[in-house]
């Protein structure tokens, strides 16, 4: 007796029901983004293989300064890799960004509120930008690849919270 073995058209089965989210947008918008600067110092390569530091040696700054009716933030990040002693590139990215209100409601905070009200918001949104640049071009120049993290949104608002209320 031969026994025949029965093939499974079993298929996943999608939803009929696409599940909807009602989205509302936040009352500022980043409206346009560009490249500002980028600069790359490459050094020569070490007979000694180095070990990069714990984490990523990075240090990021955020300039914001504010028109009538909109916001605009320059991300810079530095990377050395792998470390400030033997490094074997420095890299330097600057991405600029507007925001806008979303309705005419919105002003645009005090001078001395505008870091802690909107900095987290563009670091938060320039971030992926800076990310994927400098992802790019260490792919392109053919190093260690070192992909710069996600941030965590609200360690970093609690972060700049104590620092505003440190300095203020």
């Amino acid at each position: 007796m031969t026994e025949t073995k029965k093939e499974s058209n079993e298929s996943i089965e999608s939803p009929n029901e696409v599940q909807r989210v009602a989205v509302s947008p936040h009352e500022w918008q980043l409206r346009a983004v560009r490249l500002y600067e980028a600069a790359i110092d490459r050094f020569p390569s070490n007979t000694e293989a180095q070990e990069p530091e714990e984490g990523l040696p990075l240090a990021i700054n955020i300039d914001i300064s504010a028109a009538e009716s909109r916001v605009s933030g320059r991300l810079t990040v530095i990377h050395v890799y792998p470390n400030e002693d033997t490094p074997q590139f420095k890299m330097r990215v600057a991405i600029d960004g507007i925001l806008t209100p979303e309705s005419e409601s919105t002003t645009v905070p005090k001078k001395e509120r505008l870091v802690q009200e909107l900095g987290p918001m563009i670091l938060l949104l320039l971030w992926p930008y800076a990310r994927e640049f400098m992802h790019d071009l260490m792919r392109r120049m053919e190093v260690d690849v070192q992909l710069l993290p996600t941030l965590d949104r609200l360690d970093l608002e609690k972060r700049i919270q104590t620092l505003a209320s440190d300095t203020g």
